[in-house]
């Protein structure tokens, strides 16, 4: 599919064609041009469809023609312009809201879908019915890992991620937005979740709620969830962090290549454990309990981390690479150095 963007303001034009091309370089082949002169010529050359035009420069219905242009978007700086004549978007807003409008218009235009499913994606999830145990330290960490030599995104569903303060604050869509959409039944969210990904030394993160009800009433909407995520782009793995609801971990069980639960050794903490397996065997996913792998990390240093990278690359990331080589994860494309 081919997108071109066209704005006088060299800056903009630059900013926003490069956060376009991060950001959706598997949908489109993306061009920016200065002048209609230059996208005129880029049209005659080319002589192929152009799936989106997005621009400040307006273009009358003969111009649309000549360069077969399916679907036309306006760059706004507060002038009218009528419906008739294409979708407006304003010019000055930060990129990821640019980004948000785009492609809340193209979807329900039906004018662009999520890509085909990975057959070959693996689905990890991290959980533990046991508070403070490092689930979330140990997500981050193997994601990374996973990601040096992999396609991974990250995913997180618990009510309270604190992602705000850990990757920093994020505006724009996010889990939360995806539900929404899920419930109102609308389907190939791929498009809005390529837009939304961030990144973190090359792991790519889903934005979580901001809103913890968003997530504590998540069910059986997981599986669909998850699905988009994995049509969005031909990922390698999945990685979730489920929050301390088991309902949102038993949906997806079925699913799941490996779910690892990290445990501590106080008596408390075995308690719980003996009560979440005692629950299991008595339930319909008994024979789930052989995808669990129970994971007893020395968990001082990731209480006190400040930083995700102090966290990789201090011993807990160590530990979190010596799992994945003893489940034959660590080398799922190519050999890597150990952090």
């Amino acid at each position: 599919m081919i997108l071109v963007i066209l704005d006088r303001e060299e800056d903009f034009l630059y900013g926003i064609t490069t956060y376009f091309q991060e950001k959706l370089e598997k949908m489109f082949e993306i061009y920016s041009f200065h002048t209609k002169e230059a996208l005129f010529a880029f049209g005659r050359e080319k002589k192929k469809e152009i799936d989106i035009y997005l621009g400040s420069c307006y273009l009358n219905s003969a111009e649309r023609k000549e360069l077969q242009i399916k679907q036309t978007l306006y760059f706004s700086q507060g002038e009218r312009i009528e419906e008739s004549e294409g979708e407006v978007i304003y010019k000055y807003q930060p990129a990821e809201c640019i980004m948000k409008e785009f492609l809340e218009i193209c979807h329900f235009s039906g004018g662009v879908s999520g890509t085909d499913f990975h057959k070959d994606i693996k689905i990890l999830g991290v959980y533990s019915p046991i508070g403070r145990c490092g689930k979330t330290s140990l997500a981050l960490v193997m994601g990374q890992l996973l990601a040096q030599n992999n396609k991974v995104v990250y995913v997180s569903l618990e009510e309270f991620s604190g992602f705000e303060r850990i990757i920093g604050v994020y505006d724009g869509m996010d889990i939360s937005d995806l539900i929404y959409y899920i419930k109102q039944e609308k389907k190939e969210l791929g498009m809005y979740i390529n837009g939304m990904l961030l990144e973190v030394n090359r792991l790519k993160i889903l934005p979580p709620a901001k809103m913890a009800p968003d997530i504590q009433e998540l069910g059986e909407e997981i599986n669909t969830l998850l699905q988009e995520v994995a049509k969005s782009n031909r990922y390698d793995v999945i990685l979730v962090d489920f929050g301390r609801q088991i309902k949102s971990v038993l949906p997806v069980l079925h699913d799941l290549e490996r779910l690892y639960m990290p445990v501590l050794k106080d008596v408390a903490s075995q308690a719980k454990l003996e009560e979440f397996f005692r629950f299991l065997r008595n339930s319909e996913y008994e024979k789930m309990e052989k995808k669990i792998k129970q994971c007893k990390l020395s968990f001082t240093e990731q209480m006190e981390w400040e930083t995700v990278e102090e966290l990789y690359y201090g011993s807990f990331g160590a530990q979190a690479a010596e799992l994945l080589k003893e489940e034959g994860l660590w080398n799922i494309k190519t050999e890597s150095k150990v952090p």
